[in-house]
């Protein structure tokens, strides 16, 4: 029953039937607000007026306070009747230390042991066997709550058949079902490893995933790497290559020089040849009997006539003898000739 939605009528009606009728506290819970219960006494009518007479706050308060009061008595009502169930009785209680020795576990067996019980004597076959004599009990209940769940993992593929008892008391802890202490610490004991694989597959997934992430951006980084440095070579090529054509144009030069510098080298290695030098006495001696000759045998002087004839004829005369020299050049020296002479007489 929705309190929060009732009425303020339907509120007292409870309030009424809460304090006058014989219902059980689990009745008062779950039956419908419209029973109504007759005011024939004055008893009654005294407490209906009193109710009535209530502010809104005033009626919330007292009916909250009633309901936990029933709320609570059904429950301890409803544990003193499961204490006489099956399921409460000794042999229905679960072995711990056996169970956890198993190596594996179903389903089944798992919601059994998470409660504390027996699975070969507390199961969905069992209960319902004795549906009506458990009709209400909140350890029922609760397993058919456990079993829904499990059946949807189950489904959704979420959840093994069989499993070790490790796996399925990882499970339990992974949907926020108790289980008793008692049952961990056997599991622990015996060495199963507590641990959630469904839920350790997804967290290495995820990772996966990350690390995946990380490497296509690697990867994507190394390629712009890759590129730059294929850049940066093509721009290095070009430039050692320009560079490779100075040198080879500067060795080009330098083998030149050192050509030259070698043939140099030589040149100045070798003796040159002997000549010898000009003897002043014998070219003065030379040049007297060059003008003696001229003046006796060619009739040579200095009247300009006179001079180009004999200087013709000696020419001529030289030529005859097999040398080959200008008119010019015996001018010259006729004159260094003559120039000597004069000097003489000075």
């Amino acid at each position: 029953m929705k309190f929060a939605e009732m009425t303020r009528e339907a509120k007292i009606e409870w309030l009424l039937m809460e304090a006058y009728s014989d219902w059980s506290s689990f009745d008062l819970l779950i039956r419908s607000s419209n029973d109504y219960i007759e005011l024939n006494t004055e008893e009654r009518w005294s407490a209906y007026q009193t109710l009535s007479s209530m502010s809104d706050e005033e009626l919330d308060e007292f009916l909250a306070n009633r309901v936990s009061y029933r709320s609570q008595d059904a429950q301890r009502r409803q544990q003193q009747k499961d204490s006489f169930l099956f399921f409460s009785k000794p042999a229905a209680h679960a072995d711990f230390g056996f169970w956890a020795r198993q190596l594996l576990w179903t389903v089944e067996q798992a919601l059994a042991l998470s409660l504390g019980r027996n699975p070969d004597i507390v199961n969905s076959t069992t209960l319902a066997a004795q549906e009506e004599a458990c009709k209400g009990s909140p350890f029922a209940r609760e397993y058919r709550a456990r079993v829904r769940i499990a059946d949807t993992f189950l489904v959704a593929g979420q959840l093994s058949s069989e499993a070790t008892p490790g796996e399925m008391i990882a499970w339990f802890d992974r949907v926020r079902l108790s289980v008793p202490n008692a049952l961990v610490d056997a599991v622990a004991e015996i060495g199963h490893q507590i641990a959630d694989w469904f839920s350790e597959y997804k967290r290495v997934a995820q990772e996966l995933g990350v690390e995946r992430d990380r490497l296509v951006e690697l990867e994507r980084l190394n390629k712009l790497w890759e590129e730059g440095c294929l850049n940066l070579i093509s721009q290095h090529s070009e430039e050692m290559g320009s560079l490779q054509n100075e040198l080879d144009e500067i060795k080009r030069e330098r083998d030149e020089l050192r050509h030259q510098l070698c043939e140099l080298e030589v040149r100045m290695s070798e003796k040159p040849k002997y000549t010898k030098g000009i003897d002043l006495r014998r070219h003065h001696s030379a040049l007297v009997i060059i003008d003696g000759m001229a003046t006796e045998k060619f009739g040579y002087s200095d009247d300009s006539q006179r001079g180009r004839s004999a200087v013709s004829n000696i020419t001529s005369a030289i030529e005859i003898a097999g040398h080959q020299i200008s008119e010019k050049t015996v001018r010259s020296v006729l004159d260094d000739a003559r120039n000597i002479k004069g000097n003489r007489r000075k």
